[in-house]
């Protein structure tokens, strides 16, 4: 037996921070397309296209937890107010403002696809008012919420990159900061306790924004008076004083 762990005076590598890989725009208009089942038609391939849809708007736009969205109730959507209302881990609950493809493309799935109370009686399923219903009107678990993205991200072609709810979820993040550059407001909508949540895992990343917040807001272009001529003038207009010729003749 040792009294002591040798490993206590090995000094480990700093591992670097992971780079968490986003959805692009050009991505994400492809999984909206391929929502719609291929090869069917009729108003029940239509109301899964449009719930789809809908449900790939708010993991975009909100950055919600598949868990949160499979919780969201009918009534967690403030139409006047264009917000939902999010049940968090615990009693914690956290308003999420959206935006307006986002309301337009959830409303259009609430108002015209989503079941009413006669259709979801004749399947058992009388007042659900759970916000994202399958087909036999039970709600989505996260189950079938990932055996979508499987479906969906193998109709759109992308084999290159996992796509999750979870990956939506660092996208939200990533494009808010490079858009608003704004970690406290993201620690809120996020559900974060911590600030150093959000440094650790997205400001890192946000480096290229950074540096475009640099040259629009750089001192040295922002002087309170500005000095006369431009820099080409200035510098053709310095004279070196004689003393100093003295030293610099070869």
């Amino acid at each position: 037996m040792i009294e002591s762990n040798p490993f206590d005076r090995v000094t480990f590598p700093k591992v670097g921070k992971p780079w968490i890989e986003t959805i692009e725009p050009e991505e994400f208009e492809r999984l909206l397309l391929a929502c719609t089942p291929p090869n069917e038609l009729g108003p029940l391939a239509e109301r899964a296209a449009v719930r789809n849809q809908a449900i790939f708007w708010l993991f975009y736009d909100t950055g919600i937890r598949v868990s949160e969205l499979c919780h969201l109730k009918v009534d967690d959507v403030d139409r006047k107010r264009a917000m939902i209302t999010v049940k968090s881990k615990g009693p914690k609950e956290q308003r999420i403002a959206l935006g307006n493809a986002c309301l337009s493309s959830l409303l259009h799935y609430l108002d015209l696809h989503r079941s009413d109370k006669q259709e979801q009686a004749e399947w058992g399923s009388a007042s659900e008012d759970h916000l994202f219903l399958s087909e036999t009107q039970t709600p989505l678990t996260e189950n079938r919420i990932e055996m979508l993205f499987r479906r969906v991200r193998k109709r759109a072609g992308i084999t290159d990159k996992h796509i999750s709810p979870h990956i939506f979820r660092h996208t939200f993040a990533i494009r808010y900061l490079m858009l608003g550059n704004d970690p406290l407001s993201l620690q809120e909508l996020l559900g974060y306790e911590d600030i150093t949540t959000v440094k650790d895992y997205y400001v890192h990343m946000n480096d290229e924004s950074i540096q475009e917040q640099k040259r629009k807001y750089s001192p040295g272009d922002h002087l309170p008076t500005q000095m006369p001529g431009s820099r080409q003038e200035r510098r053709r207009g310095f004279q070196v004083e004689e003393k100093d010729k003295e030293y610099r003749t070869p």
